[in-house]
């Protein structure tokens, strides 16, 4: 971009001592903050007679002509010395009053940013690479990771800055390969370096080694304590990506969202957009749907015809009987078992887990995707090699009221797995997987682990604060998390020291089992010979696309 389009201002503190100001507002929406605070020119907040021109007092009486605002001394000087908190950490305004409109396509393009970081940045031509949302269980070795990679080396080779984000796939994968070069972050919300300093260091902690600091500049149109929605904030972050890009690729952008649209405004104006698709045409087929089978046999399958696309194959709404094998535990309060009724082992199963396991960083994930290292897509196999490679379940704080870390470990057997099975629309991920490690009850029960209390909702502040960890809430959206009958113990769990005879594998496949015992010597439950799935005549393994990547053979197990 040129000089003479993006102005960085000297960096006084008068807009943003209104945007402090105006971040106590609750009634003026995003867009009359930013009309306010680009209305005004720039002002030393040291001086009380500018400061008054701009800001009064709502006590003091009105003079002359109204100002612009009207707070309590009080909110003034609070929003003064958020101003110089924020100068001091390096944030400024970039104005777009310059740009010209053959650039800025998209129609109210916000006039002003707030940023921080390199702005250098802003001085090259520049390009973005545009996708629709992408499932992260389908990225390893993918076609659509290839095709980003030999995008980004050729905007490199050309010198463009490229504009991206963060927060999802595409966005993720593009931040991640031009690291190291220059970058414009375009933040999906407020920019964090205007946050509080717990929130901010925590946002940095969780990016470390992510984002090459000293090569990119962050920059939103949102003001901090602006009240508006995720998808609001990822909307108007990929509009102002689009918007300060001058050539757009476009990689597998499905029709009628918001990057189709974007991709329209950018094609009326002249603005370069290349068309990249790597998704094979959809295609019709028969397809099995498999419910639990009455007699206690299994499964039975049902053939339906529907279009297949490149999702998981799902379940039909048979799926997800947890209460099943629940034996009168549903009841709210009812899990206490007594020492006779305690299995010999407790399971922790495991799944797909697309993202950073526990423990591995963001970039530490990102790279081993695009690095197509082993194990690097996080299917269900992947965290069970991953687990026993470490002799370690890490424990997730992850739907625990208290937050605290905790491993899950559950008495159902494996053959009893299918009655707690089922598919997360939301998540696109399967609730459990076929994989996983038992412990002996008895040596789990001297670490420490004990039975979930299930209840109501109200039975949790009830319950003493050091017991609140094990609190699980009976049902909950139509599930009954009783069903499965879970323990949970405090912190990590290491097994390294468990002789090998109190600790079992459950691996999903015959091939699992295999593969499996070429590394680790553990004994071994193979989850498909405890279930009746009987193969269905006539169809292949291709006919169903596996959501995680897994080598065993989908059609005779997960659906």
């Amino acid at each position: 971009m040129n000089d003479d389009t993006w102005h960085t201002g000297p960096r006084n503190l008068g807009k943003l001592f209104l945007t402090a100001i105006l971040s106590k507002s609750r009634v003026l929406n995003l867009e009359a903050k930013l009309r306010l605070i680009t209305a005004v020119p720039e002002f030393d907040i040291d001086d009380e007679e500018m400061v008054a021109h701009y800001v009064r007092p709502a006590s003091s009486p009105t003079k002359t002509k109204k100002p612009l605002l009207r707070y309590t001394t009080a909110s003034q000087k609070e929003a003064a010395q958020k101003a110089r908190v924020w100068g001091s950490r390096g944030v400024f305004i970039l104005r777009a009053d310059g740009l010209a409109t053959k650039r800025v396509f998209i129609p109210n393009f916000p006039s002003m940013l707030f940023a921080w970081g390199n702005p250098a940045a802003a001085a090259n031509p520049t390009a973005a690479i545009l996708c629709s949302r992408q499932s992260l269980a389908r990225l390893p070795h993918s076609s659509f990771l290839e095709a980003l990679k030999s995008i980004v080396s050729l905007t490199a080779q050309a010198g463009d800055t490229i504009v991206s984000s963060y927060g999802t796939a595409g966005y993720n994968a593009v931040t991640t390969l031009n690291r190291g070069s220059l970058t414009i972050v375009v933040c999906p919300g407020a920019l964090p370096f205007m946050d509080d300093e717990n929130r901010l260091q925590e946002f940095l902690n969780t990016h470390n080694g992510f984002f090459d600091l000293q090569n990119t500049l962050f920059v939103t149109s949102t003001p901090p304590k602006t009240t508006i929605s995720a998808a609001e904030g990822m909307f108007l972050r990929d509009r102002i990506v689009a918007g300060l890009s001058e050539t757009l690729f476009a990689v597998d952008v499905r029709p009628g969202g918001n990057m189709e649209k974007i991709i329209g405004y950018a094609m009326k104006s002249g603005v370069s957009v290349q068309m990249v698709n790597t998704m094979p045409p959809r295609r019709t087929r028969q397809r099995v749907r498999l419910v639990p089978n009455h007699s206690g046999e299994g499964y039975v399958g049902i053939h339906s015809s529907t279009t297949l696309g490149h999702g998981p194959l799902r379940p039909g709404s048979g799926m997800g009987y947890a209460n099943s094998a629940g034996d009168g535990h549903d009841k709210p309060g009812t899990h206490t078992i007594t020492p006779p009724d305690v299995p010999p082992f407790l399971y922790h199963y495991t799944k797909s887990a697309p993202g950073p396991w526990p423990g591995q960083s963001l970039a530490e994930y990102w790279n081993s995707l695009l690095n197509n290292d082993p194990h690097s897509g996080h299917s269900g196999r992947d965290t069970l090699c991953k687990i026993l490679s470490e002799q370690r379940i890490r424990g997730s704080d992850r739907l625990i009221r208290t937050r605290e870390p905790v491993v899950c470990f559950s008495e159902l057997p494996p053959e009893k797995l299918s009655s707690i099975m089922r598919w997360r629309r939301g998540l696109r991920s399967w609730s459990v997987e076929p994989y996983g490690v038992g412990i002996h009850a008895a040596i789990l029960a001297q670490l420490g682990a004990k039975p979930v209390t299930y209840g109501l909702p109200d039975e949790y502040h009830a319950m003493p604060s050091q017991e609140k960890y094990l609190f699980q809430v009976s049902r909950s959206k139509g599930y009954r998390w009783a069903g499965e009958l879970e323990w949970r113990l405090r912190g990590d769990l290491c097994f390294a020291h468990i002789p090998h005879d109190k600790v079992v594998v459950v691996a999903a496949s015959k091939e699992d089992v295999t593969f499996l015992r070429s590394r680790f010597n553990y004994q071994i439950i193979c989850w498909e010979t405890l279930v009746c799935i009987p193969r269905i005549p006539g169809l292949s393994q291709s006919d169903f696309p596996s959501p995680h990547g897994q080598t065993y053979n989908k059609l005779d197990l997960l659906r």
